[in-house]
């Protein structure tokens, strides 16, 4: 056996070898032996672990009882994750193996000397102990059961005199905690006095941070306020941990302590509760303790900020928390350096773990938490004086500090703008140039913040200010961020507002590009573009200045500086192309076009700004010229599938693992990251919109590119890890049916195609919106697929597709009630303040367009699917939808659930009989709603009652009719708030003459009907009246013209006001002047004289 043993540790140590061969060829040895004989290697490792001299043995055996036990797949991009077949191995293990192997782990830890080493078994034993109560049914999940001695082993652990022992015990239970929460809360009465123990560790303070994130791990579990109010005392003891580690000059501890702190204020703010207090004050302390070392007071500021995202009604309760903190982010912007190279690239150049950079990030993010009613009165009480102080740092800051609060504090600053900008403007004659950069800085900003009401009032203040700046000569980054400015100012100005700066600012821009510095053209010539986009047409005079000027550069800056200036020259030459239009770049195209092919060609790195820039301009190049531009879809149509088909780069790692890398996010999942390279992300959203692009412009120039486009968008509709792909993605599926539909009509070829992919796009959608957790998406998905529908028109569902989308709108309406639910519970809460209703009330709009969008799309659905939604909709919905027209409910909802009602009876015509029982009440109480809208909904249903009911509504008919009139000769029935429900009412009166007419006093009926016309404000409605108008003379004129010709004068008013007009469609134009030809006849020669006398001279010209 010995020399077994020692056979195996040379195949051990042929792992770690540097020779490839040597390693593979180990490798395959001991993946053939782990399947042949699992009992032996598990107890080779085991001994090994226990027996080896050597370190690295020892660490490589625990690693491959990890490795070889918990089987882990590879996770897309690097990283591991548990397979769902975790316990494969263990099971092949004997169950005295097993045991061995749990008792023989246990001792190791115990016996193990060195750190790394008993840390690798320390997580080998988690793991396990966490797949073991996973991976099993739920009886047998409780790890007392499954591992009877672990706890026990922790407990006694924890008690070793021997600091490493405590350590690891608190570690595990750190980590159990997170995966074992039930198992543990079993013995929270012992877990509580380890932890306290462990806090107030006198011998060492590594045992005590273990304690520390053993101890918000535990947290965690605690589900009420009860379970927590428990434990409050941890508050202070978990902080002295901090106070532990600054005394005895430990930064590394201090900072893991606060790192730790950090995490809690994340996610259990509300623990620290009943000792907030002084939890702020300690951690203000280290904030503005100059003193300490940056990464310090950055981790307390941090504190600070998070707790505010998190709980910013508890927060604003704290007295002085804001008035304190506020001076202290701005001594931390304040801390800036006081060289600045005039010409790096025009961006501040501060690390980004610079105090500086920490504070404008930490002000943004206090002002988007807390709000303008809270930041801006004490912000604004310091920023004047900051802005007048002598040094530059104040000023800068004063101005950094207004461009960064601006998004946050919209709603309560935009009042206030005039005198914002008076504050601002005086400083872009400032006698230091970074203070001059900071007004070009939070001018730029604020025109992002506050667009587009700061274009529309102070654009005559803005632009001159701009243009000024521009002549900085000595101070390119200056001139560049002039620049930049103008291209914020320009995402929200309008044609109108730009055109009388064109010329000016143009000549500007125009001199900057051809005589400034690099960084100054590369944002002039993006300003430029910027413009031009808003300017249009209003271009064409300035296109013969600047395009052989921007094609030069793309013929001749090649050299890797000025990758990105050739980049933009890109962006400008397309925008300028779609802006001035076809006629006017055709004549460049052709050089255009070739200079991208050459580049597209060329072997371009992978970091080469000019990509992103190359894919964008295709895309507006083919918008300039339309189906002039299909032949070159073949060129680049495949690399944008290519790019939109990338998988995501992940990695996942352990909290300790390696450092952030550029271009990398990282999302904290237990005592794991998940790292996601941003940069693939948003190159594959790129690469979605511009596909979306193509389809839209080109329609059925694009067909070819169909079927591939479909395959590789369709599963993105439900990727998860970049909002823009699923936005953009799901948005190309209506485009990509119009290209088929259109092709199918211009060949002749039937709609089979478009169905047969709409059935494709309709389960991916349905699928996408039911899995969003994104509400802005999710209507972005909700309103495609409405345009899916457009698009196929009728026929296009089967049953079972309409029960698809009907279930999915069903669910959708629950989770809906859900989060209205949990929002009423919020507003109960101690945290509540005026502020946090502000958010909800946002939430609550977002609410109410999420149902008026799943209504819209129901609409659709029975539009065209006609009779066959019925049953769907009565087995699965019509519940939820009598729900939304309980009398507790808002009026949207009330409104909502009438217009469902509504589509569904105008679609389906008489077949929709058997549902009127359920909606004939409700709709006659709401006829007389105080809402409007309501009320608007309800007379619109009882008309298309009337139109579709037949003798089902007859015994209502008197009831209805009269409750018609209340709402039609209602004092303020003609007011801009009741008017639409009004004219609603009349057409629906009108309905009831038509269609139900036996059944009543038609004559009088008529006669009031023809007293309440004009109608005027809603044009859908005054169509149907005036067709009904016209319907009616054909079949009963003595009644509309009254007794002795008395409502002749009044008939011929209502002509005369609607003829030619976009209140009528053409049918009923021809139809009127059918009728006053008749009228000629049928009426007195002077009594129709009289009657045309009394009408004004431009109403007897409609006549005529």
């Amino acid at each position: 056996m010995a020399s077994e043993l020692q056979q195996f540790e040379l195949l051990i140590k042929q792992l770690m070898s540097i020779d490839n061969n040597a390693r593979g060829q180990a490798e395959a040895a001991f993946n053939s032996a782990v399947k042949q004989m699992p009992d032996r290697i598990v107890i080779f490792l085991l001994q090994l672990v226990r027996s080896s001299s050597e370190q690295h043995v020892r660490e490589l055996c625990t690693i491959l009882l990890r490795k070889t036990l918990v089987s882990k797949m590879t996770a897309p991009g690097g990283g591991e994750q548990i397979a769902e077949n975790a316990l494969q191995l263990w099971n092949q293990l004997s169950p005295q193996t097993q045991q061995t192997m749990k008792t023989e782990l246990l001792l190791s830890i115990e016996h193990e000397q060195l750190t790394p080493v008993r840390k690798k078994l320390a997580d080998t034993v988690s793991e396990l102990a966490l797949c073991l109560c996973t991976y099993l049914p739920a009886e047998e999940q409780l790890i007392d059961s499954q591992w009877p001695d672990l706890m026990p082993f922790l407990f006694r652990l924890s008690q070793s005199p021997n600091d490493e022992h405590r350590r690891s015990a608190l570690d595990m239970f750190s980590k159990l905690c997170l995966y074992l929460g039930e198992s543990i809360k079993g013995n929270a009465h012992l877990l509580k006095e380890i932890l306290t123990k462990g806090l107030t560790d006198t011998q060492s303070l590594k045992v005590r941070l273990s304690a520390l994130s053993a101890t918000v791990s535990f947290i965690q579990l605690l589900d009420t306020p009860e379970e927590k109010l428990q434990f409050k005392d941890f508050t202070l003891l978990m902080f002295e941990t901090v106070s532990a580690a600054l005394n005895a000059q430990k930064q590394e501890e201090a900072l893991e302590a606060l790192q730790i702190l950090v995490e809690l204020a994340d996610i259990e703010p509300t623990f620290m509760r009943p000792h907030i207090a002084t939890v702020v004050n300690a951690m203000l302390t280290i904030a503005n303790t100059a003193q300490l070392s940056p990464p310090i007071r950055q981790l307390g500021l941090e504190f600070l900020i998070t707790l505010a995202e998190q709980r910013a009604g508890m927060v604003r309760k704290i007295p002085g928390f804001v008035q304190n903190l506020v001076p202290v982010i701005l001594n931390f912007m304040i801390d800036l350096d006081e060289e600045w190279s005039l010409e790096e690239d025009d961006d501040e150049e501060d690390s980004e773990n610079s105090n500086h950079v920490v504070g404008d990030e930490c002000l943004d993010r206090l002002a988007l938490a807390l709000g303008g009613k809270t930041i801006a009165p004490i912000l604004f009480q310091l920023v004047p004086s900051m802005l007048s102080h002598q040094d530059w740092k104040h000023r800068h800051t004063g101005l950094m500090a207004i461009s960064l609060v601006g998004e946050g504090c919209e709603r309560f600053l935009t009042p206030h703008l005039k005198d914002v900008l008076g504050m601002i403007v005086p400083h872009f004659s400032d006698q230091h140039p970074r203070v001059r950069w900071a007004a070009c800085n939070t001018i730029g900003q604020m025109s992002s913040d506050f667009g587009p009401r700061i274009q529309s009032e102070f654009h005559s203040v803005i632009l001159p200010c701009l243009v000024t700046v521009m002549d900085d000569k000595s101070h390119p980054r200056v001139q560049s961020h002039a620049a930049s400015a103008i291209i914020n100012f320009c995402e929200h100005c309008t044609q109108e507002i730009l055109a009388p700066f064109l010329e000016g600012l143009l000549s500007k821009l125009g001199g900057l590009l051809q005589g400034g510095k690099r960084i100054v053209q590369e944002q002039a010539i993006t300003a430029i573009a910027a413009m031009a986009d808003v300017a249009k047409e209003g271009f064409l005079p300035y296109y013969d200045s600047f395009m052989p000027f921007l094609k030069t550069i793309l013929a001749n800056a090649t050299s890797t500086e000025y990758r990105m200036l050739r980049g933009k020259a890109m962006e400008c030459i397309s925008l300028i192309a779609v802006a001035v239009g076809k006629d006017k770049f055709m004549p460049d195209a052709k050089d255009v076009i070739n200079a991208l092919l050459i580049t597209q060609q060329s072997k371009l790195e992978s970091d080469d700004p000019q990509i992103s820039f190359l894919l964008q301009a295709w895309a507006r190049i083919c918008k300039a010229i339309g189906q002039d531009f299909v032949p070159y879809l073949d060129v680049v149509i495949p690399p944008l599938l290519g790019a939109a088909s990338q998988e995501p780069d992940l990695t996942v790692t352990d909290e300790e693992g390696e450092a952030h890398q550029e271009g990398w996010q990282y999302i904290p999942v237990g005592d794991k990251r998940i790292g996601i390279n941003t940069s693939t992300m948003e190159e594959k959203a790129t690469a979605c919109s511009m596909i979306l692009q193509y389809v839209t412009d080109l329609q059925e120039g694009f067909f070819k590119y169909v079927e591939p486009v479909a395959n590789a968008l369709l599963p993105l509709t439900k990727f998860y890890f970049h909002d823009g792909v699923r936005s953009a993605s799901v948005q190309t599926m209506p485009a990509l049916l119009e290209s088929v539909k259109i092709q199918m009509q211009k060949t002749g070829g039937t709609m089979q195609p478009v169905h047969t992919l709409f059935a494709h796009i309709l389960v991916n959608i349905l699928e996408a919106i039911s899995a969003e957790v994104d509400m802005d998406i999710e209507l972005v998905m909700i309103d495609a697929l409405s345009e899916c529908l457009d698009v196929c028109e009728f026929s296009c569902m089967n049953e079972v597709q309409i029960t698809s989308l009907i279930d999915t709108v069903k669910k959708e309406m629950s989770e809906r009630d859900e989060r209205k639910a949990a929002r009423l519970e919020e507003r109960q809460g101690e945290d509540f303040d005026e502020e946090e209703a502000e958010k909800l009330e946002v939430e609550n709009e977002k609410e109410e367009e999420l149902l008026s969008q799943l209504a819209e799309l129901l609409g659709k659905a029975v539009k065209y699917s006609g009779a066959a939604f019925l049953r769907p909709f009565s087995d699965s919905l019509l519940v939820s939808v009598l729900d939304l027209l309980r009398p507790d409910r808002p009026p949207l909802d009330r409104q909502v659930g009438i217009c469902i009602f509504d589509d569904v009876v105008e679609f389906t015509g008489a077949a929709s009989g058997p549902l009127l029982q359920h909606f004939l009440v409700p709709l006659a109480e709401y006829m007389i709603d105080s809402n409007p809208g309501v009320r608007q909904a309800a007379v619109y249903g009882i008309g298309l009652c009337a139109q579709h009911g037949g003798d089902q509504i007859a015994p209502l008919i008197e009831a209805l009719m009269k409750r018609l009139g209340q709402v039609i000769t209602h004092a303020e029935s003609r007011t801009e708030e009741n008017v639409h429900a009004t004219e609603n009412a009349i057409s629906a009166w009108g309905k009831f003459c038509q269609f139900q007419g036996h059944r009543t006093d038609l004559t009088q009926a008529l006669a009031h009907w023809i007293s309440w016309l004009p109608v005027s404000q809603d044009v859908v409605e005054a169509k149907i009246t005036y067709a009904q108008l016209c319907f009616f003379f054909e079949n009963h004129h003595a009644s509309l013209l009254g007794q002795g010709f008395a409502n002749l004068r009044h008939v011929l008013n209502v002509i005369a006001s609607v003829r030619n007009s976009n209140l009528v469609d053409d049918r009923t134009n021809q139809a009127f002047a059918t009728i006053l030809a008749n009228l000629q006849r049928v009426v007195p020669e002077d009594v129709l004289n009289a009657a045309i006398a009394g009408l004004t001279p431009e109403q007897r010209a409609k006549l005529s």
